[in-house]
């Protein structure tokens, strides 16, 4: 009995110090958001006790032009990107998935479309810059838009197929047999009981998108601005970087991954595992 006791206390330690590893940096953060440029090197936690919290660098966050077309231009390209991401990965997956391919033909797939995930995205600038300039969609959202869903299709693509993978087979021939097409069956049939794979595949590629910088970087002249941009544009002030600054600009940037991570974490959970065990 005293065995399990020390063995729960470990356990707990274990979660405890894990929590507070992880959540540090971001406690650090939002207070940093609440200090002025000094007090960011004083080592001080305690706001109203060892400094005092003001909401100068919050009020300041969205005054610059440039960071209010930012925000709009991220949302605009995060939502279309994860939107068009999955729209085109699913029936791409479905087919591999239902549609009698055999294992051989699967694997190799899969591993083509893995493979374009793990490249080095610097490899494909060149292409891509050269491509969007000739059909004059550099400094563009649609040019962005398409640049990006080249970029996340990959991984759009393996989250929904654990998903379809996970369907059983006696459901889509069932619905064969009933006179239902393959894209009825696709429609009605695999895709709502593929729905948290779906979601969770949605959800990253937009979290992704958010961040991305270096293909909206190089995408741009001027006119073209996404938060991480901007970020990078404005983060600096004064005689030095400006921390306070800067630090509460990304933590209004990771606001919206976060609500979409947290209003969807189940459909996350469940999509991420579907297809892990068989049997």
């Amino acid at each position: 009995m005293r065995v399990v006791r020390i063995r729960g206390l470990l356990v707990w330690f274990a979660i405890v110090l894990a929590v507070v590893w992880s959540l540090a940096p971001l406690a650090w953060g939002v207070l940093t958001t609440f200090k002025t440029g000094t007090q960011v090197y004083d080592n001080e936690w305690v706001p109203w006790l060892q400094f005092d919290p003001s909401l100068r660098n919050w009020h300041s966050l969205f005054r610059l032009p440039v960071l209010r077309e930012a925000l709009v231009t991220s949302t605009i390209v995060a939502t279309a990107v994860a939107t068009g991401s999955v729209a085109l990965a699913a029936p791409a997956m479905y087919s591999i998935a239902r549609m009698g391919w055999t294992g051989r033909w699967q694997r190799g797939l899969l591993l083509a479309i893995i493979s374009q995930r793990i490249m080095p995205p610097v490899i494909f600038i060149t292409p891509f810059l050269l491509l969007s300039t000739y059909f004059h969609l550099r400094d563009t959202i649609p040019g962005l838009v398409i640049v990006d869903i080249a970029f996340m299709l990959p991984l759009a693509a393996i989250v929904s197929y654990s998903g379809y993978s996970a369907v059983h087979p006696e459901l889509i021939e069932s619905a064969h047999l009933d006179g239902a097409s393959a894209v009825r069956a696709f429609w009605q049939i695999a895709s709502p009981l593929a729905r948290s794979a779906l979601a969770a595949a949605w959800v990253l590629c937009l979290a992704f998108t958010w961040n991305e910088w270096l293909y909206a970087d190089f995408m741009r002249f001027n006119n073209l601005n996404t938060m991480p941009v901007a970020l990078i544009a404005v983060v600096g002030g004064g005689g030095g970087g400006n921390v306070p600054g800067a630090m509460a600009r990304a933590m209004a940037m990771m606001v919206v991954p976060m609500i979409a991570g947290l209003a969807s974490q189940r459909f996350i959970a469940s999509g991420l595992s579907m297809g892990a065990v068989k049997g």
